[in-house]
């Protein structure tokens, strides 16, 4: 009975232990569940971070390529602007030379006319004058042109240079370029003047084309020209007729007269080509110095990309080195959740090692209180058969007592008649006798009372014997 009841407090005691180490695993558990949760949480904000600095990054590169496009636009907007400047230099040469062939015609022209005819001294003066102005009209012309010429030419060669700074720069800065809003800005506004100047083309096209057909006209001009040099070998044979003749110098004359008015009107168209082509080339000398503005404004605005630039390498290289930091912190999260993964499932198996041991206990534990409790029943169901046997034994003997004790009542009831029909008295030492013979022939009773014998074992001495043996047990 002690053994069974200290494996029920083992058992218990056990059972308690179990309890409370699995409500310390529990919370143990429970704890790295939440570090792992926190763990994660901080992993997702990380990549959601690298995420974000990988797509800033992103926009950045496609904003530089956006601004490497404009640039290389831009470029080719230049090249194209210095190609136009080359062939209206090329037109303006060309007029030059036009002009000049055209002076030369005209005083080639003045000269056979002051040599045939033999004009008045005030038509003399006249042409004298006439000649006089337009050649001055000419060489004024010419230098302006040589100037307009010499001004095209230093803003072309400051404009190569600056185009070539540009170049420089540009390709300096090429792998430097980053995305920033006012360089996007300054770069539209650089797109919508370079959209304008290429608006502006195509009126400059058809102004060159305009001045190609006025030197075309000019061409032809010429050519009627050389038809007025045959003419005037006409005139000059004329003129040997007319010493001949003198009746036709009259009609000659007039002729003569005709076709310097006919040159004079030539002469004003081409001074009036002339203004035009000086306006022509002013207007093209202001979209020059525009141009220039604008080409200065470009590289006040390409330096302004420059310092943007420089801002944005820098916070392109915090990005970087953030990103590395937070790439070294994810690793050793990652580390350390291995750590804490491999930590908790040692302790995890620990944990099942020593649930399967306890359990094993328990189960002994069970298999032994089992055991224990059908060796006590077996016992108890026993000690209740014998039991039940000495209580039928003990009916017996109180029966048999009974009868004996109504069969000495008898006797004693026999006697006492004897007796008295004897007339003897008990009193007496013979009746004395019979009396310790009756009672020594009659059966004894034990300590209980009961008429048993004493040979036989008494049921309280074998009852006890039983309980201390079961006690035993």
């Amino acid at each position: 009975m002690l053994s069974l009841e200290e494996e029920r407090k083992k058992c218990g005691s056990l059972e308690r232990r179990l309890n409370e180490t699995e409500g310390k695993w529990e919370g143990v558990v429970n704890r790295y569940k939440n570090n792992e949760q926190d763990l994660k949480t901080k992993l997702n904000q990380l990549s959601r971070e690298l995420e974000a600095s990988k797509d800033d990054m992103a926009r950045s590169h496609r904003e530089i390529m956006k601004l490497k496009a404009e640039q290389d636009r831009v470029m080719d907007n230049s090249k194209n602007l210095k190609s136009e400047f080359t062939t209206t230099k090329e037109n303006l040469r060309s007029t030059e030379e036009v002009v000049a062939v055209l002076r030369g015609e005209l005083s080639r022209k003045s000269k056979e006319l002051m040599n045939t005819f033999d004009f008045s001294r005030e038509g003399q003066a006249k042409m004298e004058f006439e000649v006089v102005h337009l050649q001055r009209n000419i060489e004024e012309e010419r230098k302006s042109f040589v100037k307009d010429n010499c001004d095209l030419k230093l803003m072309l060669k400051a404009e190569q240079k600056k185009n070539e700074e540009l170049t420089r720069v540009l390709k300096k800065n090429r792998d430097r370029l980053a995305e920033n809003s006012a360089a996007i800005n300054a770069l539209g506004r650089a797109q919508q003047r370079a959209q304008a100047a290429e608006r502006k083309i195509p009126e400059l096209q058809e102004e060159l084309d305009s001045t190609l057909l006025r030197l075309e006209t000019v061409q032809t001009q010429a050519s009627d020209l050389a038809a007025s040099r045959k003419e005037l070998h006409v005139l000059k044979e004329d003129q040997i007729k007319l010493k001949l003749q003198l009746q036709e110098d009259k009609i000659h004359s007039s002729l003569i007269a005709q076709q310097l008015e006919e040159t004079q009107e030539h002469l004003k168209s081409a001074e009036e080509r002339e203004k035009h082509l000086a306006q022509i080339n002013s207007d093209l000398k202001h979209q020059l110095l525009t141009t220039q503005s604008e080409l200065t404004t470009i590289g006040d605005k390409h330096k302004n990309v420059e310092d943007l630039h420089f801002v944005s390498e820098q916070g392109k290289q915090t990005l970087q080195d953030r990103a590395i930091e937070q790439q070294t912190e994810v690793t050793r999260l990652q580390m350390e959740l291995n750590q804490i993964s491999n930590q908790l499932d040692n302790q995890n198996r620990k944990y099942l090692n020593l649930k399967l041991q306890t359990k094993e206990k328990m189960e002994n534990a069970r298999n032994i209180f089992n055991r224990q409790k059908t060796l006590l029943v077996e016992i108890i169901q026993q000690a209740q058969n014998e039991l039940n046997s000495v209580k039928g034994e003990l009916e017996r003997e109180q029966n048999d007592k009974e009868e004996t004790k109504k069969k000495n009542q008898a006797l004693l009831n026999e006697n006492r008649q004897n007796s008295l029909i004897s007339g003897t008295d008990i009193s007496r030492p013979g009746l004395g006798l019979l009396m310790k013979s009756v009672s020594l022939s009659a059966p004894r009773t034990n300590v209980y009372g009961n008429g048993l014998n004493t040979d036989s074992p008494r049921p309280g001495v074998e009852s006890d014997g039983m309980s201390a043996d079961t006690e035993g047990r």
